[in-house]
This record gives structure tokens, sequence and C-alpha cells, in this order.
């Protein structure tokens, strides 16, 4: 049996028994919907449909490998898109592990140029270091730790909304996509004509673009060491988030991470060392205060928080937020790659959510399948693997998320 048809029949059969979970976004009848499809690969865009039966028959009949919707309305939805009449947009921004640097990566993920067929672990380079071409087959894995960055990355940007923008928790909707990361949506009707150009100042705001310690008067060109407020409540935004990230690392950070911000070994030491009898932030300021110039001065202290930014930024695909036509997953269907469901979670509930648990939606049968190469993991419940190459009976979610992940193939 060809991986498509597998991986249709899968989800055919999960569509039949659960189309009635599937929740439509807001204002359904003025959104645009798009289609892949397992055989094809091809995007079927420019359908609308006036009501959520309408969909879920759609959907139920035709077992996509994915459903997008549309983050703008139109008045026209179905028309080209010069047609379709924009009526604004929602604010939607994407997490994804694959633009997170993990060094797990160096152990699931692999890449092959599609020109010469040389290949290797992690990430994929620019250029093929044999050929020289930029095209790859890139095979990456869903794994815990990758999640757990996006996760991170995600909790990031909802405090920035929050505490930046002043969204409340109401506005914000966040979602598993059902593989590699996080959405997190902004619902609210000052955004919604907000250009392309507004959206990209919101992005460069979350990425840190731009900050100059100078103009946040936390580190003068010629200032020995960085300036700290008396009161840390008495400031607010990245100057607040800087400083209290800077706290946080001089006071619970391990020596490997204090050498990471540019501080030599002797430094670190003694900072490990004299912050044992430190009591709050009153003493860590005063220990930054007692710093020698000539051993953490001015260009250590200026690399120190340019890398506390960057590890204060929000990864996020900058191109979904500021595309005005992005179409994105629909909540409750599969995700084509894993067979994992697309979920919304409550914004408090971010930290807590195991998507290797809660996410699963196919939970009936058994499939079996040969496995080339797999790592150990977690789903629903139980641990699978490691496997090379094995004929092995799996649950359908497990079995399903092998040969989606091109990791396995399905037996007669």
């Amino acid at each position: 049996m060809k991986t498509e048809e597998f991986l249709e029949r899968k989800f055919r059969e999960y569509y039949r028994e659960n189309s009635h979970r599937i929740m439509p976004p807001e204002k359904l009848d003025k959104r645009e919907f798009g289609f892949i499809y397992f055989k094809d690969k091809i995007m079927i865009r420019h359908r609308q449909f006036t009501s959520t039966n309408e969909l879920r028959k759609f959907v139920e009949d035709s077992a996509p490998s994915d459903v997008y919707y549309s983050t703008a309305y139109y008045s026209n939805p179905e028309e080209e898109m010069e047609r379709k009449g924009w009526l604004g947009a929602d604010l939607v921004f994407d997490i994804d592990a694959d633009h997170i640097p993990t060094s797990c990566k160096e152990a699931h993920d692999r890449w092959v140029c599609r020109m010469c067929g040389r290949s290797g672990k992690g990430t994929a380079p620019q250029a093929c270091p044999s050929c020289k071409n930029e095209r790859f087959e890139e095979r990456t894995w869903v794994c815990e730790a990758c999640l757990r960055e996006a996760k991170n990355e995600a909790l990031k940007l909802a405090e920035f909304l929050m505490e930046d923008y002043g969204f409340s928790k109401t506005d914000l909707k966040a979602f598993f996509t059902g593989h590699r990361g996080y959405h997190i949506h902004v619902m609210s009707d000052i955004i919604l004509n907000l250009d392309s150009d507004e959206r990209k100042e919101i992005v460069d705001y979350v990425l840190g673009i731009g900050l100059d310690l100078d103009m946040m008067d936390i580190l003068q060109k010629r200032s020995i060491r960085p300036s700290l407020p008396e009161n840390l409540n008495e400031v607010k935004g990245w100057k607040r988030r800087v400083i209290r990230k800077l706290v946080d690392t001089i006071a619970n950070g391990d020596e490997s991470e204090l050498i990471s911000l540019g501080m030599k070994n002797t430094v670190a030491k003694t900072i490990i060392e004299e912050r044992e009898s430190a009591t709050g932030y009153q003493d860590i300021r005063n220990m930054i205060e007692r710093f020698d110039p000539h051993i953490m001065g001015n260009k250590r202290w200026e690399k120190a928080l340019k890398k506390i930014i960057e590890n204060c930024s929000a990864r996020i695909d900058t191109v979904v937020t500021t595309d005005l036509h992005r179409l994105i997953r629909t909540k409750e269907t599969l995700n084509g790659k894993t067979g994992l469901r697309t979920m919304e979670i409550n914004v408090d509930e971010i930290e807590s959510f195991d998507p290797f648990d809660e996410a699963v939606g196919i939970e009936r049968g058994q499939e079996t399948v040969e496995v080339d190469e797999a790592p150990e993991f977690r789903l629903g419940g139980s641990t699978f693997g490691p496997y090379t190459k094995q004929r092995v009976t799996l649950p359908a979610a497990a079995a399903v998320l092998l040969v989606g992940k091109g990791k396995a193939r399905p037996v007669i």
C-alpha cells in the first residue's frame, strides 16, 4: 500500500467519526478556506463555507491532509485575490521549532541534497558542501525538546502581547499546530486593519530588532557598567525585560550561562561565590556596581546585554505575521505530517500542555509498518522505539506519525 493511500484511509476513518470536532473560526462566511490532499500535495483554495455543518461535511467527504482558513476577512472569499474585497485580518504569530536552534536536531534531523545526494545531520546548510545546490529534502522529527523550546517561545510572545501591548488573555487564542509549533492569534478589532508594514513593526519589537542600549538608558556608550534602576517596577517594556533577565542570570545562572554572556571563567566563579549572601534585587544591583571595569568593561557588558536581548526575544516566523492573506490551520483538524490534532489551548495552560498526550486524534485500531529508523518517542501515554529496520504493529496514531514523518512504510 502506498504511503498516501494509507494516510488518506486513516484520515478518512477519523473524520467519519470525528468531523463534529472541527471548529471553524469566527465569521466563517468571511473566510477563505484551503485544502491539501495526500495524492496531489497541491493547495486547493478560494473555497467559502456558510455554515459549520457544510465545512464538516466537506472535510468528512474529501479527507484532506490539511485544512486551512484565511486570517483575513473578505466580502467575496471565493474570488481571485484582487477581487476578494479585503475587510481586515487577525494578527497571527507562528512559533515553529524549525526556526529555533536546538541541539537535538543534530540527533534526529537529516537533510539530503536533491542534486548530488549528499546528506548530513541537523538543519540543512544554505548550500550543499559538494555541489553548491540550494535545494534539499529535509527529514525532521517531532521531539519533546523541540516542542518544549517552541512552547517557551510561545510563552515569551504571550508576555510581550499582554505586558507591552496591553492585550488581555481573552484577546489571545493559542493553538498547537499538530506538528512542531504553536500559533497565537490576537482577536481584537483594533488590529484588524493594520497593514503589512505596521505588523512588521510589531514583529521587529518582539524580536528585539533595533534596540539601543544607550537609548534605553541601560548602558551608555562610555559607561563602565550597566545602569540599573533602584526600583525595577518603575521601568517597563524591553528595559524592564533586559534588566530582569540580567539580574536573574547573575542571581541564578550556572557557570556556563554566565560564560555564555561573555564573562570570563574567573568572573563567573566570583559571581557564584558572592551571590550566596544575596537576598534580592538590591543585592545583585550592588554586586554589579562593584564589578571591576578592567575585567568586565563596556564592550563585555554590551556583548552580554545583546545576548540577553536575543534570549528574551520571541522567535517567530516573521512572514506569517506580516502576510495579510495568510492561511492558517483549522482548529480540531489533523496535521498531515503527524496525524495529531490542531488544538486550541488556554493561554494559562500553554506551559502544562502535553502535545504527545492531549493532541492524539486517531485513537482506535492498530497498523503494521516497516520502520527504516526512528528514535524512541512517547505518544498517547505509551513509549515506542527506538526502531531500526523493523516490522512492528503499533497503535494507529503511532503508525500514522511514523509514516507521516517518512520514518516508516505501511504494510498491507
